[in-house]
C-alpha cells in the first residue's frame, strides 16, 4: 500500500505493484471452540491464532538490547483476510465481528 501511494504521488508507474512470494499463514485455518466463550474470548483466540504478539514481547524482554536486530528480522505477519477461522458453536455471535475485522469466517451461525 505504501509503495502504491508513493508511486502515485511521484508518478513512478508502480500503481498496481504487489510484492511477490509472500508466504501464506503457517496453518490451514484457525479452529475456535465457541462453547461457553464470550465474544471477547473468541476475538482474542482469533487474533492470537493469526499472530501471537506475545512472542515478540518475550523476545524483546529477554534481549532488550536487540531491538534493532529483532526489527530488522521481523517475521511476515499476514493480514486478517489471509486467515480462515472456523467457529464451532458460535453462540456468542462472534462471526460477524471477525468478518468485519477482515477474517474469513466459517460458522453455522455467522451473520
Amino acid at each position: 500500500m505504501s509503495v502504491r501511494a508513493l508511486s502515485r504521488h511521484f508518478s513512478l508507474g508502480l500503481d498496481d505493484w504487489y510484492p511477490d512470494h509472500i508466504p501464506g499463514p503457517d496453518h490451514d485455518g484457525i479452529i475456535i471452540e465457541g462453547t461457553g466463550k464470550n465474544r471477547r474470548d473468541v476475538l482474542r483466540e482469533a487474533i492470537l491464532g493469526s499472530y501471537d504478539v506475545m512472542t515478540d514481547d518475550a523476545a524483546l524482554r529477554s534481549r532488550p538490547g536487540s531491538f534493532e536486530e529483532l526489527r530488522g528480522n521481523y517475521p511476515v505477519r499476514r493480514e486478517p483476510g489471509s486467515h480462515i477461522i472456523r467457529i464451532l458453536d458460535d453462540t456468542a455471535g462472534s462471526g460477524k465481528l471477525l468478518e468485519d475485522l477482515g477474517f474469513q469466517v466459517l460458522s453455522d451461525q455467522c451473520c
